[in-house]
């Protein structure tokens, strides 16, 4: 091959990104052999700038099924507790042998209300964290839509029960500390 600017015999031979020609070791950059073809000698061939592409983040809403879940547990969850903590500032202000929790009261048959009470109140967290870790831990592995639905809905059931028991006690708890 030879040099297309210095006509010079070439063992290794170079080609001009711009122009396609081959050149030797000493003419292969476009400066060296005048390059027609490029526009701008000392430079590679221009690329295409980079474009930033804004992406629209989708809108979460607010109103998916672990969303409801999770709000639903944590206002079952706070009630529980402050049904608990006005049970026992009225145990503490007036006598603890009244009792609105019928759950409580049949347990404080065979043990003191402060312990029944106790155990009623374990006893629900512990369903409440049950329920709540297992619905987290399997939401998706099973396809069967029925068996999806029944770990959405069995929760949202069991947040219901605890809320329709609970609701009644505290506004009586209420009602005694107010009085």
């Amino acid at each position: 091959m030879q040099c297309r600017y210095c006509n010079g015999q070439v063992y290794i031979s170079h080609i001009c990104p711009f122009c396609k020609e081959y050149y030797c070791l000493e003419h292969r950059e476009p400066i060296k052999h005048g390059c027609s073809s490029c526009m701008k000698p000392c430079q590679p061939p221009a690329k295409k700038p980079l474009t930033t592409v804004k992406l629209e983040e989708p809108q979460k809403s607010l109103l998916t099924m672990g969303n409801i879940q999770k709000r639903f547990f944590t206002a079952t969850f706070v009630l529980v507790v402050l049904e608990e903590v006005l049970r026992q500032i009225s145990y503490i202000k007036y006598s603890p042998f009244f009792e609105p929790n019928i759950y409580v009261a049949i347990i404080a048959k065979w043990v003191t209300p402060y312990i029944a009470s106790s155990i009623v109140f374990l006893t629900v967290c512990a369903i409440l964290f049950a329920v709540n870790k297992y619905t987290s831990k399997t939401q998706n592995k099973d396809n069967n839509s029925q068996i999806k639905l029944l770990k959405k809905v069995i929760p949202l059931g069991i947040y219901a029960i605890i809320i329709a028991v609970y609701i009644p006690t505290t506004i009586q708890w209420l009602s005694i500390l107010l009085t």
